[in-house]
Formats: structure tokens, sequence, C-alpha cells
């Protein structure tokens, strides 16, 4: 599968919220989204077969399926895989016409009534690509023509069947740049270049252009398609683009006047299969640089934030500097996922230190907020103050959250007083559930404890998620009470698996307001009156940010809990302003290294060498060292090697329902 389509198809499979794969003829994996990629953990760049993540008793139904793909528009089969259990499979072939790469969908199959839906959404995505594409027959001419066809060339689908391409001709090129077009087709197997077509109205479209032939069996060319990515006017903007009178002089980024006018134009183009991010950055604490530092480190800040986007970003998104330390960053032909998904890439990219003279800056990040045209508007002045807005609610979130869309700031003020009133009553109704994300031991791979994780299921709202509903219980003033009720769901857990005797504990998180309320230590005294035997189980886990209010507060508090029998941990570790010096006064048995240092230990040094460190200093004070966010081989591999205890995250298992976990426990 050659570049380009490769990149056409990778568009169609991050569309879809359930893991799934273009696979080949010989059953290899070709293409996977990052859902498949997490839960089925291969590797496609290995182009691994299917057959190594079937179940013995599959591998007959799955040739089946295979065989019915070939034979049908459409396959489904119901089969078992390894790492996610019970799955329907629902296929489809990608050419119709010979069996060369088909797209699989693989989903739960409780969810196998959703067919028809996703069915729906996957031609939906079909006939909105937003690149033209025919496909002929071997003699070329037309048999299919997707939407985009229509509306780039402005000829309708009945108009074209049965005519050659040739239509679109603008008699620009000559009978040698055509019989070159096809001695490169057959010398690489397919054809890629720039070329001027002409549209029904006879306006001119400067395109790229990538032919396939597609061949069967007996390596005779059945169809050819034809992929038309329409550049005129990213062909208009390069003037626009490269003048360096548009270029901001510190950051070598696009000006604000430049930036504006690229949104402009890109935005009344833009459509509902071709929408536009706009991404509005705000780098956080920059004041504090220039007031501690002074602007020459500031100016350093600034440049170098820019080059961190912009190696960031795909090479048609453009970054421009708004003023002072706001940027602007515009993205097109993406979805909101996409979108996203880069915004988070560039969180992580400005939040890694700035080294200026040796000097270390390690406290910037960026607050993100994204607006979408034509969905919040066509005008440039609108999108950036949607924007804009959603920026500054991410800055003001308590929660955390640096990456807000603009379709959450409306809603969120009218949900968050529903939600307010409904979370009132949430405690009282039972609607509070719980999972468990197990903790692993490192050397013997075996379960050994878990944190226990809050879940909301409301009627209103479904499901809700913590980063939504945590930060209201501390705006309702409800942090300590919602803390207690969890405890006691937890200490009800465990009394009903009847999993007093084992050897294994269980983290329960307080809030800050819990952990530094006069009244916590009594509270948990009386616990222990009644049922002594949780403080064998349950582990009292504080965040580093809660611990550093009040450290004189904090040692009493720490003391006293240890002295009641309970182990400490701290969460989030390394990602405060705390000293490692301040651990030597604390008691503590777990330090809980947080997931931000694991994200990039293959490729960053400086992570595994600070990893190392924390291991070192927690073995010198007595306390064990739970590594979170370990997601694929690679981390495990070196989280292993460098002497860590245990591990958390989805490389061995996601959070579980209590059932499940105890299951586990006991296997």
């Amino acid at each position: 599968m050659i570049p380009n389509v490769k990149r056409f198809f990778a568009d169609w499979l991050q569309q879809f919220p359930y893991p799934a794969i273009v696979m080949d003829d010989s059953f290899t994996v070709v293409l996977a989204n990052d859902m498949a990629f997490h839960k089925l953990r291969f590797n496609p760049v290995e182009q691994e077969s299917m057959y190594e993540y079937l179940e013995n008793n599959s591998k007959k139904s799955f040739i089946e399926f295979t065989k019915q793909l070939k034979e049908a528009e459409y396959a489904q089969s119901d089969l078992l895989l390894r790492y996610i259990g019970e799955s329907t499979l629902i296929g489809r072939s990608i050419d119709n016409k010979t069996f060369q790469y088909c797209f699989i969908m693989i989903l739960p199959s409780s969810f196998r009534d959703k067919y028809t839906e996703l069915k729906q959404k996957y031609d939906a995505i079909l006939a909105h690509v937003s690149d033209s594409v025919i496909v002929t027959d071997n003699e070329q001419k037309i048999i299919e023509a997707n939407n985009a066809f229509t509306k780039i060339t402005g000829y309708e689908l009945q108009e074209v069947l049965g005519r050659f391409p040739t239509l679109l001709s603008s008699g620009r090129h000559d009978e040698n740049f055509y019989k070159n077009l096809f001695i490169e087709m057959q010398n690489k197997g397919y054809y890629q270049g720039n070329i001027i077509d002409r549209k029904k109205s006879g306006e001119i479209i400067n395109a790229l252009a990538t032919i396939i032939p597609i061949k069967d069996s007996y390596d005779e060319i059945k169809n050819y398609i034809g992929i038309l990515k329409d550049e005129t006017e990213i062909t208009k903007l390069k003037v626009v683009n490269t003048s360096t009178k548009n270029k901001d002089i510190l950051t070598g980024v696009q000006n604000r006047e430049s930036i504006l006018h690229l949104i402009d134009i890109k935005c009344e183009l833009s459509s509902p299969q071709n929408q536009v991010a706009i991404l509005f950055i705000d780098l956080n604490k920059f004041k504090q640089v220039n007031d501690t530092y002074g602007h020459q480190y500031g100016d350093f800040v600034l440049s170098s934030a820019a080059n961190r986007m912009k190696k960031t970003l795909r090479s048609n998104d453009l970054v421009g500097r708004y003023g002072g330390d706001e940027f602007i960053i515009m993205l097109e032909r993406i979805t909101k996922e996409s979108a996203y998904e880069i915004a988070q890439k560039i969180q992580d990219a400005l939040s890694k230190p700035y080294v200026v003279d040796e000097q270390v800056i390690d406290f910037i990040s960026g607050s993100i907020g994204i607006s979408f045209a034509p969905h919040d508007s066509k005008k440039a002045s609108e999108l950036i103050e949607k924007a804009d807005m959603a920026m500054y609610q991410a800055k003001q979130s308590l929660s955390g959250e640096q990456i807000v869309l603009s379709d959450k700031v409306a809603e969120k003020d009218l949900n968050n007083k529903t939600l307010k009133a409904e979370l009132v009553h949430a405690i009282d109704n039972d609607e509070i559930y719980l999972r468990i994300q197990p903790i692993v031991c490192v050397k013997s791979e075996k379960i050994v404890g878990g944190e226990v994780l809050s879940r909301w299921l409301n009627l209103n709202f479904n499901e809700v998620y913590p980063s939504t509903f945590i930060p209201l219980t501390q705006s309702l003033g409800m942090s300590k009470k919602f803390d207690i009720y969890v405890l006691n769901k937890a200490i009800k857990m465990l009394e009903e698996h009847e999993f007093v005797n084992e050897n294994f504990f269980l983290d329960v998180n307080f809030s800050a307001e819990q952990f530094s309320d006069s009244n916590f230590i009594t509270m948990l005294e009386d616990i222990l009156e009644v049922k002594p035997w949780i403080k064998n189980y349950i582990v009292i886990e504080i965040t580093e940010s809660a611990m550093m209010v009040d450290m004189e507060r904090t040692t009493e508090h720490l003391s006293a809990i240890r002295a009641l029998g309970f182990k400490i941990a701290i969460d989030d570790f390394g990602t405060g302003f705390s000293s490692l010096a301040y651990l030597k006064h604390f008691s503590i048995d777990y330090l809980k290294i947080d997931k931000s240092f694991i994200d990039n230990i293959e490729e960053d040094r400086k992570d595994i060498e600070i990893l190392k460190t924390v291991v070192t200093l927690a073995n010198a004070i007595g306390a064990e060292v739970i590594v979170e966010g370990v997601e694929r081989f690679t981390q495990f591999e070196i989280v292993k090697s460098i002497g860590a205890d245990y591990i958390q995250g989805f490389y061995f298992y996601k959070p579980i329902l209590p059932d499940a976990y105890f299951s586990k426990l006991t296997a």
C-alpha cells in the first residue's frame, strides 16, 4: 500500500471509536488505528498476521470470515481474540472487485446490535472523503466516483460513467506527459505527481494526483483508482506563506496579520467535509520567566516554544504568534478527534523543560482552546474569539484540564448547574460505583494491589467522567463527604468479597481538603474501632500537591496515620514543585510516579535518569515505587530494568469492576 494511499485509509481508521484495521489478502495487518494498537498490543509497522491475535478455536471461523469478504461486500463474524476477548468483526472489501485489502472493525460482541448504525457511519465516511476519488475499469472507463469528485470537478456521477478521465484534461500537458505517467506507474506500481486539470466550468484545478492500478491474482489489471487532491488554494497561499514580511521576527512563525489573513481564506473554504480547526494557545507562567530571569530568557522560551509547535504539526498546518505569549495554530482537513490529539502533542512538547545558559525552566505549560470552521463560524474573528474563550476555561480549570473544545464552553455553564444539582443527590441515590486499576509486581507480573477509582452513572447524563464531577465536589464543598463515601464503599466491597486474610492492598484517594482537616485522623480512628482489619488493606493515597499545602500539618498527619497502622502513598509524584529533600521528613510507603514521566521514556533519556533517581531515593527512605501509565512493552522493559517495584497501566490492565478484579487476584 503506497504512502499516499496509506494516509488516505488512515484517515478513515481514526474516525472509529473502536479498534479498526486494514488487512491484506494474506491476513497481514498493514494499517491500524490507535485503539487497535492499545487493545491488541501489536505494531503494524512490523506487519504482523491477524493469526497471532486469534485463539485457536477461532481460526477456522476467521478463514470463513475472509472467504465471505472475497465473495461479498460485507462480512461479519463473532470471534475470540486474545487480549480483548469475545468480539464481533465487521469487515468490508475495499475495492469491491478483487480482494486486495479489507477494512475490519473489531467491536465488543455486546455491540452487534449497533452494526447497522456503524455501517451507515462507515458509508458516510466513504461518501464524504474530502479528496476526489474515481474508479475505472481495466479500459480506464469511469465506473465509480465519490461526492468529493462532484464537488471539486463539477461533474455529476451520471455524467462521467463510461467516460475516460481525459474529460478533465486542461490541454496543458502534452502526449509525452501522459506517456511518462504510465511508464512511471508501471515501474513503481503507482503514479503520484502534480497535474493541471479543468473543471466542468472551465476553471483550472491544480492538483496532486495519485493513480493506482488494481491487479488480480494473475497480475492482470482489473481497475484503476485515481485520487485527486485539490491544491488550487494552497498554490495561491504559497506566495503569502513564504513572504518574509509575514513572519514574526522573534519566533519565525507567521505574524498576527498574516495568520489572520490565512485563517480568513481557509475558513471561507471550509465545509463539514473539510473542517478547519483553530487552536488558541497561551503559555502558562510565562510572566514568571520574565520577572525571575529577565526578558532575554523570556525571548528564548518564546522562540523555543514556537519551534516545538512547528515540529509537532503536519506539513500543511500553520502556526502564528498572536501577541505576547499567545499563539494561534490552524489545522485544515481535520476531525475533532485528530485536532484534540494534535493539541495534546503540543501540550506535551510545551511542557518539557527549557534550558537557557544552564538554567532549567521547568514550569511552563500551555492552555489550549479549540474552535472549528464551519461549525463555530466561517469568520476568523469569531473563531479566534471562541477558541480564546475555550482557552480561558482551560486556564481556569480546577481539574487540570488544559485543552478545551469550543462547544464545551457554552454547554459547560448550563450542564454544571444541572450536574451540581444531580451530584448533591448522587450519593444518596447510590449512583457512584467503583472500578479498580490493578497494580502489578514488576518481578512476578502478578497483581498485588489496586487503585480504587470512582465512577458516576447518572440517569440524565449517563456516564459522567471523574474529570467533570470531582471538581464539582470541590466547588460544592462536598470533597470530604465524597471521600468518606468512597472509602465506605471500598470497605463494603472488601467485606462482600470476603478478602480479609489475603496479602494485597487497595489505594484510596483522599482530597487535599480531607487531608488537611483536623478531624481526618479522628474519622479514621472511629472506623478502626468498628473494623480494625481494614488497616491491613487500605492504603491512604494523597497527591504531592496536597502534601505541600502545610508542611507542619502534613508531617503531623502522616505520622498519625502511620501510627494507626495504615500505609501511605504519594500520588502524582514529580508533578508538583516539592523538593526531593522534603521526602526524608515524611513517613511514606509508596511513591507513585506520574504518567508524564513515562509517556516518552523510550526517546527521552532524561526521563529514565529521573526515574532511576526516584527509585534510588525511595529505596533510601524505605519506600517502594509504583510507576503509573505503563502502556507499552518497551516502557515496561525500561521500568523493570531500573528496579521499580510495581506498575499500573494499560499494558497489563485497564480499570475493571471489583468482581473482575477479585477473580483475577485469586486466579
